[in-house]
Formats: C-alpha cells, sequence, structure tokens
C-alpha cells in the first residue's frame, strides 16, 4: 500500500472512531478499498464501519461479497459477546450475593447502555478479584459451570510472577480469567492500581441486573496500560475508539484520573494519548495544560494505527540485542512452576518433563515464524523502533 493510501486510511479510521465529521470525504478519497476492508477486519472494526457504510449509503461502491465478509465476521464477534455478557451478568450476581470484593475489567466496563451498547466486542470475561477471595470466587465461578482445564485445586493460585490464575472455561467455551493485580511487572500479589480499582468501583445495570465496575478514572488508566505497556500496543485501533468513549464521558474526572495515574506511575502514560484527543473533546483544553513533544504525539498515533500484531514478537523486536536474548530466553525456557500453570497439571507430577518439548514446540510454532518476519521485515523493524522510542520517553524497561 502506498504512503499517501495508508495516511488516508489512518485519517478516515481515526475520524471513524472519534466521531469526527471527515470520514465521508476520506473515505472517498482512497481508492483501495479491499485493503481497507482487510485492516477492518484484521483490527475488528467492523460494527463501526458498517453503520457509517449503510449511514452514508456506500454500501454501493463496495463488492457485496466484502460486504457480506464483513457482516459474518460481526455478527459472529456479537455472538460471542452476547454469551460472554451473559455469563459476566450471572457472575456479578453470585459475586455480589456473596461479598466477593470484585470489579469487571476491559469489555464489560464498555458494555454500559450509555456508552456503546453491545458494538464493542466481548470476547472473553476479566474480573480483577481481591487476593483474599480468590478461592471463595474459584468455587462460586465452579458453581456456574466454569472449570479449568484439568483439577488443579493444590495449584498456588497466587503468585508474585503472574497477575491471573490459569484461565477457567464453561461449556461454551467462553473463558473467565480471574486476575488478582494488574500491573505485571511489579514483583507483589496485589499492586497499587488494583487497590485502587476495588477502592473506586461503580454500580451499573444491564439486563436488570447490576454490575460491578471500576470507576470512570481507573477504567481509563487500565484501559491506557492495557493498550499500551502490558503487551506493546497489541490491541490495534480498537484502543482508540475504547479510549474516546472513556475520555467523552461528560462524568469522567480529569484532575482525579490525573492523581491516580500519578500514584501507580501511569501520569506520563495517560497524558501523552490524552493530548491526541484534545481537539475531539474540548473539555480536555478547558481543564489540563499538557505539554507533550510533537514527536511523541505523532509516533504514538501512528503506533495505535497500526494493525493488530503478535506482543511477545513486538516485545523482542524492541529491544536492544541484549534484551532481545534475555527475553527470547524467558520465552521458551521456564521453571516447572511454569508448566504446572500453563498446563494445569498438579505439582510434582513426575509427567511435568513430556511437557518441555510440548510446550517448545508451541513457542516455535506460535512466535519463532512471526519472528523472523519482523526481523526480516521493514515494516516489523519500524514498529519495533516506534514502540522502543516511546518506552525510552518513558523512561521505563519493561523486559
Amino acid at each position: 500500500m502506498e504512503v499517501q493510501e495508508i495516511e488516508l486510511r489512518n485519517n478516515f479510521i481515526w475520524e471513524l472512531l472519534t466521531e469526527g465529521d471527515k470520514k465521508k470525504e476520506l473515505f472517498e478519497a482512497i481508492t483501495d478499498k479491499k485493503a481497507l476492508l482487510l485492516y477492518i477486519t484484521k483490527s475488528r472494526l467492523e460494527d463501526h464501519f458498517l453503520k457509517f457504510v449503510k449511514r452514508n449509503n456506500f454500501d454501493i461502491q463496495l463488492k457485496k461479497a466484502y460486504l457480506d465478509e464483513l457482516t459474518h465476521y460481526d455478527k459472529i464477534r456479537k455472538m460471542r459477546s452476547i454469551v460472554a455478557l451473559q455469563r459476566t451478568l450471572d457472575l456479578g450476581e453470585i459475586f455480589q450475593e456473596n461479598s466477593i470484593k470484585h470489579a469487571f475489567l476491559k469489555g464489560a466496563n464498555f458494555l454500559d447502555e450509555s456508552m456503546m451498547g453491545i458494538s464493542r466486542p466481548m470476547r472473553d470475561i476479566d474480573v480483577l478479584v481481591d487476593p483474599e477471595d480468590i478461592k471463595r470466587a474459584i468455587k462460586l465461578a465452579r458453581t456456574l459451570g466454569f472449570n479449568f482445564q484439568r483439577n488443579i485445586d493444590q495449584y498456588p493460585f497466587l503468585n508474585p510472577k503472574h497477575y491471573d490464575i490459569p484461565t477457567m472455561k464453561d461449556k461454551e467455551g467462553v473463558a473467565l480469567e480471574i486476575h488478582y493485580k494488574i500491573l505485571r511487572h511489579e514483583k507483589s500479589i496485589q499492586c497499587l492500581l488494583s487497590t485502587k480499582i476495588l477502592e473506586n468501583k461503580r454500580l451499573v445495570k444491564k439486563s436488570n441486573k447490576e454490575l460491578t465496575l471500576h470507576s470512570l478514572e481507573t477504567n481509563l488508566i487500565h484501559t491506557i496500560y492495557h493498550g499500551t505497556l502490558k503487551n506493546y500496543f497489541d490491541v490495534g485501533p480498537a484502543f482508540i475508539k475504547d479510549l474516546f468513549v472513556c475520555i467523552n464521558n461528560p462524568s469522567l474526572d480529569l484532575k482525579k484520573t490525573l492523581k491516580i495515574a500519578e500514584e501507580v506511575d501511569l501520569k506520563k502514560e495517560l497524558e501523552s494519548l490524552l493530548i491526541l484527543f484534545d481537539s475531539k473533546v474540548p473539555k480536555l483544553k478547558k481543564e489540563l495544560t499538557l505539554n507533550i513533544p510533537q514527536e511523541i504525539q505523532s509516533l504514538l498515533k501512528e503506533i495505535i494505527l497500526l494493525p493488530v500484531v503478535n506482543a511477545e514478537v513486538n516485545k523482542i523486536l524492541s529491544n536492544t540485542p541484549k534484551e532481545k536474548i534475555t527475553y527470547f530466553i524467558k520465552l521458551f525456557f521456564v521453571n516447572k512452576e511454569e508448566i504446572y500453570r500453563e498446563y494445569q497439571i498438579k505439582n510434582d507430577s513426575y509427567f511435568v518433563y513430556l511437557f518441555y518439548p510440548l510446550r517448545w514446540l508451541r513457542q516455535l510454532r506460535q512466535f519463532f515464524i512471526p519472528l523472523l518476519k519482523g526481523f526480516f521485515s521493514s515494516k516489523g523493524k519500524e514498529r519495533a523502533k516506534l514502540i522502543q522510542t516511546y518506552i525510552n520517553y518513558l523512561g521505563k524497561n519493561l523486559i
């Protein structure tokens, strides 16, 4: 795709996801519509795009086969979202009845009627639970049909090296991820951000049931962390819509958000993303004075408009040779504790050593080929360079 086409595409996507008024003219200027639709599908933006197309009668400009494909993926994502939402409501009800200290994360926070209805894909369920309530939460989830892959009742669920317990699934295949902390690099059972989330909760009604979500302020901070540092910008442009919805909410307290962000060491990340929306959300200029270098603003916008990629490959490519080797070793060579966790087998099982070659094969298949492509791809290297420049600006080392 030519540079001019990429620029047109990026400007169109930005306007589409921030409710801009230049969408129509930008869309008409894009000549390679097939490449645009492929980008839309990879980025999980079908719902937003299809609404735009139908609203402006652009469907006559697009091949029916392309629209049918987008509609197909959109329906699949919505069906999964509806199932995941229903299971979230069930969990929320039983957790409240049993006084489990919790707050649902990510997708559930964007399903409020006043926000986005069901248009925001919700692939699985993420919930933060106070470490003291983890075992009770697991038992309650089991009563609703959620189970581990194998029987791991003796597993040490709280491990400072991780931020969640092994994934549970129900018979419909809905994944439940129970977190006990948010900031994965903190070497403790609970981090300051998870404490802040559990201290600042709100109740939202959905389908005549109440969901415990975290506050608008901590939701924005968590959204930023999840879309940037946690997995090296692996969310893709859907991140823009989440940010816009958070920032554009009239009830959001910006001063409080900045205060919490500073306390959890995410203020620089917050400010550098807020400034990208100052022309879209008037209250940002009114209430805040943000001084972010133009170079950082430009590269950050470019990064978040790139399609979804493998987070681990991003991490390896975005570091110095020494850090690359260090992370590569961490990725492929782990201790028995990690094998117990990943394959959900009993501690001290004699079969643990059989899982090492299985894991190596999985890691090679999942990461090695994309990694090789990244090393030899100018686009992959350029992406990694942009991300590393931003991380250097933040002054953080995430390996």
